[in-house]
């Protein structure tokens, strides 16, 4: 079973953003590293914390996920 795309858009990117796909998919694929609050946050339906996603743009990201990154 396929899920919808759920498309949001974020003003300050310029792009339309599938939350389906989750909030550190975004913010990587995006390159919105910033401390500035995302403007979508909490539309995401499930999310990573921001501390989570903190930690992982300070320490990298672990190895069982680079292989998703390199899908997209």
């Amino acid at each position: 079973m396929t899920t919808k795309i759920n498309l949001a858009y974020c003003k300050e990117r310029n792009v339309s953003v599938d939350l389906n796909l989750g909030f550190s998919h975004c913010v990587m694929d995006h390159q919105c590293f910033s401390d500035d609050a995302c403007p979508l946050d909490g539309r995401f339906p499930s999310r990573v914390s921001s501390k989570v996603c903190k930690l992982m743009i300070q320490n990298g990201v672990p190895e069982k996920y680079k292989s998703r990154l390199d899908e997209n």
